[in-house]
């Protein structure tokens, strides 16, 4: 069992100031690495702000994730690559979803809503959209490079987005 308290912390360039980890690690063979070992996380809280964002689930041998993931009270302007990309953006994210996949390929499905979003001196309203990471192996990807032009292809969910990167090329990370 793990009872860890984290006074700051950036992840991949994501900064946040305190937050708690619960959980546990087992290890089935060192030298494997993660890939031989189970991670629980009972709760992986981290502050930015008045915002939060909370990881639970797991990570079974191989890498293979099974967590969710909340974020709440996110100010637009204290997220990285938005505030100091545009000075006068104002509003809340909140979030929730799945993660997905193995540690070397996440796969997250989040539903993020955005709320009291401003610019300047005007009011923009509320927003709400999904945001998926994923990669080809995805079966909801694969299946896009198997359509033909056929009746109903066109109404299926993200029809361009998915279908465009399953048959694309794209460079390598």
């Amino acid at each position: 069992e793990v009872a860890l308290r984290v006074p700051s912390a950036v992840i991949d360039g994501y900064a946040f100031a305190g937050g708690e980890i619960q959980g546990s690690w087992r290890w089935l063979d060192y030298r494997e690495g993660y890939r031989a070992g189970i991670l629980e996380l009972k709760r992986a809280l981290l502050h930015k702000g008045d915002g939060s964002v909370l990881v639970s689930g797991s990570m079974q041998p191989g890498g293979a994730l099974d967590m969710l993931v909340a974020a709440d009270r996110m100010r637009l302007q204290d997220l990285e690559g938005i505030g100091n990309r545009f000075k006068g953006l104002r509003g809340l994210l909140g979030a929730s979803g799945s993660i997905k996949g193995v540690l070397s390929a996440p796969r997250v499905n989040l539903d993020v809503a955005l709320t009291d979003i401003g610019y300047g001196k005007r009011g923009l309203g509320d927003a709400r959209l999904y945001a998926r990471l994923t990669d080809k192996r995805d079966p909801w990807i694969a299946e896009a490079a198997t359509w033909q032009d056929e009746p109903g292809v066109s109404d299926r969910p993200c029809q361009q987005g998915r279908r465009g990167f399953a048959l694309g090329t794209w460079p390598q990370d």
